[in-house]
C-alpha cells in the first residue's frame, strides 16, 4: 500500500510540478491536494507527514523537490555504467549534461545544478566534487592523468591537445591542458603537442653515465649546464624533444630530479645554493676579454633568459669597458688615477657633475695603454676614480642600473647623493627655456641625458627644475 502511495505521489509531482515542488510553500501543498483530488488519489491528512512523503519521492535542491522518470534514471545509469567500463576515472557534469541535453530538458532538468544534484542522488560508488565526480577517490589531476594515459595510443609518443580532447569528451579542454602542464608525465612541445615521458627511450647505461657526469661536475664546479651533458644517442632516439631543447627537461626529470635541483638550464646539488651572478663572475676569472654577447649567451644557457642590466653590471664590476660591447681584464689597462681625476676636475670645475657625453676630447688624458673613449671613461669612473662616480639611471623598482651603449649618464663628485632624476632637474634648472614636457624631453634627449623621451617622472622632474631656477 505504501509503495502504491509513493508511486502516486511521484505521479502528481511529475504531472503537475515538473519544475519542482516548493517544500515550504503552503499554497503549493494545497495545490498538491487539489490535484490529488482531481486524479481521485487519496492522501494522508497530516501535512507534515505528506511533506516528508513528497521529499522522499524525489531529490531536493534549494528547498525544491524534483522527480525524474524511471526512463531517465535508467538511461543515465546505463550511461554511467558504460563510462565506468571504458576505464574512465573522472566525469565533469557539464559535458555529460550537454551530451544528454535533449532528454534532460524533457524532464525539466534545465540547469547544471539540477543535473548535479540529480546525479548525487543516484546510488553508487561515486566521489562528488563541485564540477565533477570520480569513480575512485582521486584528485582531479590524478584522475585526468589516468584517463590521458588510458587513451594514449601504444605506438605513439606525441599527441596534440585536440586529439586528446577528442578521446576524452567528458573532460573540458582547459582542465586537460592544466593537467598536462602540471604533470611530469608529459612535456609540452610546439603547436600544442605533448610528449609522453613514459615513452622516453634511454638505456640504464646512459642513465648512469649522465648521473655520473653531473655528480662529478657538481663536485668540481658546484653546478653544470644541462646543455653540457653528453647525450647525443639519447637525443637521436628521442628526436621529438629537440624542439626548444625539451630533451633536457625530460633528462632532468627522468634521471636527475631525485638528487639535484634545477634552475632553467643549470643543475646543482640538492644541498647547495647557487648565486647566478657569482657564476657569471666565476666565468670571467682569468679571461683577458669578454663581450656582452658572450656573457649574454652564457646567461641564457644557465638561466634561460638574458638580463641586460645584470650582465652589464657583472662586466663593469669585474672588467674594463673599451667599446660598446667589449670588455678587457683590468691588468691590460694602466690608469694613473690621480692625473685622470685632475683632468676631470678641469672639465667639471665647480659644476659638481657633467654628462658623460660632454667630454668631447681626450687630448688631456694621460696614456693608459688603451685608446681613450667614453666607454673607457665610464669604466674608470665606475670603479677606479677616487673623486668621481659614474651615475646612470636607477629604477625605483626592479633592476638597479640601466647600463647602455650610448654613453647616457653623468660623471659626478662622489659626495653627491642626488638621484638621477634630481640631477636631471639640476641640469634643466641651469638652462633658460620654457619648461614644458615637450621642450624638456627634447633637451634631455638632444644633450644625451636620457636614452629616449619616455620619462614617467617628467612632471616631478619639471617641478624640481622650477625650484632650482627659483634659487639661482
Amino acid at each position: 500500500m505504501l509503495f502504491i502511495m509513493d508511486e502516486k505521489i511521484k505521479f502528481l509531482l511529475q504531472m503537475y510540478f515538473p519544475d519542482g515542488f516548493r517544500v515550504k510553500s503552503t499554497r503549493e501543498l494545497l495545490l498538491f491536494r487539489n490535484y490529488a483530488e482531481k486524479e481521485n488519489i487519496t492522501l494522508i491528512e497530516d501535512d507534515e507527514a505528506l511533506k516528508k512523503k513528497i521529499i522522499s519521492s524525489g531529490f531536493v535542491l534549494e528547498e525544491m523537490v524534483f522527480v525524474v522518470s524511471p526512463q531517465l534514471l535508467k538511461l543515465i545509469r546505463e550511461k554511467l555504467q558504460e563510462i565506468y567500463k571504458s576505464g574512465a576515472k573522472i566525469v565533469f557534469y557539464e559535458p555529460l549534461r550537454k551530451a544528454n541535453r535533449e532528454i534532460l530538458e524533457t524532464e525539466h532538468l534545465y540547469s547544471l545544478e539540477l543535473f548535479r544534484d540529480f546525479l548525487q542522488n543516484i546510488p553508487g560508488m561515486f566521489f562528488f566534487s563541485q564540477e565533477y565526480f570520480t569513480f575512485e577517490p582521486l584528485t582531479e589531476i590524478e584522475a585526468i592523468t589516468s584517463d590521458i594515459l588510458r587513451i594514449w595510443p601504444e605506438d605513439r609518443r606525441v599527441m596534440s591537445i585536440d586529439e586528446i580532447f577528442e578521446y576524452l569528451p567528458y573532460i573540458p579542454l582547459e582542465n586537460i591542458k592544466f593537467s598536462l602542464l602540471n604533470n611530469l608525465k608529459f612535456v609540452k612541445l610546439l603547436r600544442n603537442r605533448y610528449f609522453m615521458t613514459q615513452k622516453f627511450i634511454i638505456s640504464e647505461e646512459e642513465r648512469r653515465e649522465i648521473l655520473d657526469f653531473v655528480t662529478e661536475a657538481c663536485k668540481t664546479d658546484g653546478y653544470v649546464s644541462l646543455v653540457k651533458i653528453p647525450c647525443e644517442n639519447v637525443k637521436a632516439r628521442n628526436y621529438e624533444l629537440w624542439e626548444k631543447d625539451k630533451i633536457y627537461t625530460v633528462i632532468f626529470n627522468y634521471v636527475l630530479r631525485k638528487n639535484f635541483k634545477r634552475h632553467n638550464k643549470i643543475v646543482f646539488s640538492d644541498k647547495s645554493e647557487i648565486d647566478f651572478i657569482t657564476l657569471l663572475k666565476h666565468y670571467l676569472t682569468g679571461k683577458k676579454e669578454c663581450s656582452f654577447d658572450e656573457l649574454a649567451k652564457l646567461s641564457e644557457e644557465l638561466t634561460g633568459r638574458v638580463n641586460q642590466a645584470r650582465i652589464f653590471q657583472v662586466l663593469f664590476e669585474n672588467m674594463v669597458r673599451v667599446d660598446a660591447k667589449k670588455f678587457i681584464s683590468e691588468d691590460q689597462v694602466n690608469f694613473n688615477i690621480d692625473k685622470i681625476d685632475e683632468v676631470l676636475d678641469f672639465f667639471i670645475g665647480d659644476k659638481k657633475f657633467i654628462s658623460v657625453k660632454s667630454i668631447i676630447t681626450f687630448a688631456m688624458f694621460p696614456d693608459c695603454g688603451r685608446k681613450w673613449n667614453l666607454f673607457l671613461l665610464e669604466s674608470f669612473c665606475y670603479r677606479f676614480s677616487r673623486k668621481y662616480s659614474l651615475v646612470i639611471y636607477s629604477k625605483p623598482h626592479g633592476e638597479k642600473y640601466c647600463f647602455n651603449v650610448r654613453n647616457i649618464g653623468f660623471i659626478a663628485q662622489k659626495n653627491i647623493s642626488l638621484s638621477y632624476n634630481d640631477l636631471l632637474a639640476e641640469v634643466i634648472g641651469r638652462e633658460d627655456f620654457q619648461l614644458t614636457e615637450k621642450s624638456v624631453k627634447k633637451f634631455l634627449l638632444d644633450k644625451g641625458y636620457v636614452c629616449n623621451s619616455k620619462l614617467k617622472d617628467i612632471s616631478d622632474i619639471i617641478k624640481n627644475a622650477e625650484k632650482v631656477r627659483a634659487l639661482r
